[in-house]
């Protein structure tokens, strides 16, 4: 793959998320090979990290706040915005087809979409209090293309409303393997400066 093509990059990943779910579990979208059992883990300390997250953004557990999940995977996320947040509205999209149409069916209070983050828009016009993008950008391949996803996130809130994402920042790029690539540090900081965004808090 051509890290100069954006749309190339889109296309591997939605061929790969196409290709890799079948029964929607958490091992799928997860640490492929590590198990169910622990793959749950996991997710229950992304599930601890989001909520000291919105801790951050003083988001209670009774607002009704209008939440964007931007790479919603198999529905971790939609399902404890569901359980946790009963008043808040969520959407999730996703560039896998196959997941969106599952998501439909198993959270139908919810809305879902499929598109490439770098250009969706909700056919709306919504925009969101909160938009989270998690174990997701990474996983673009592109810099180009994690660059534009970040502005039209960012593009995507309300006044005053909050970006939530996960990002490791080394030193220099690194690309641990053939489906993940992290930009470095000062990426990440012209690309916040690019978008508009202010940091305003970190969760380890």
């Amino acid at each position: 793959m051509s890290l100069a093509d954006p749309q190339a990059a889109a296309a591997h990943a939605r061929q790969f998320w196409n290709e890799r779910y079948r029964s929607f579990s958490l091992s799928e979208s997860g640490w492929m090979g590590a198990g169910e059992v622990y793959n749950q883990w996991l997710y229950e300390c992304k599930r601890q990290a989001w909520q000291r997250a919105l801790a951050l953004t003083g988001t209670a557990h009774g607002a009704a706040v209008s939440v964007l999940d931007a790479g919603c995977g198999q529905g971790f996320f939609a399902g404890a915005w569901e359980r946790e947040y009963p008043a808040a509205h969520y959407t999730g999209v996703d560039i896998c087809e196959k997941v969106v149409e599952h998501l439909r069916g198993r959270f139908p209070r919810a809305e879902f979409f499929t598109g490439d983050l770098a250009e969706w828009r909700h056919p709306a016009g919504c925009t969101f209090d909160l938009v989270q993008s998690f174990e997701v950008l990474h996983l673009l391949l592109n810099e180009v293309a994690v660059a534009r996803s970040v502005v039209n996130l960012a593009a995507q809130l309300k006044p005053g409303g909050h970006l939530l994402t996960t990002a490791v920042m080394p030193e220099s790029a690194v690309e641990p393997n053939a489906y993940i690539r992290h930009p470095d540090r000062r990426f990440w900081q012209d690309t916040a400066a690019q978008a508009g965004l202010r940091h305003v808090g970190m969760v380890r």
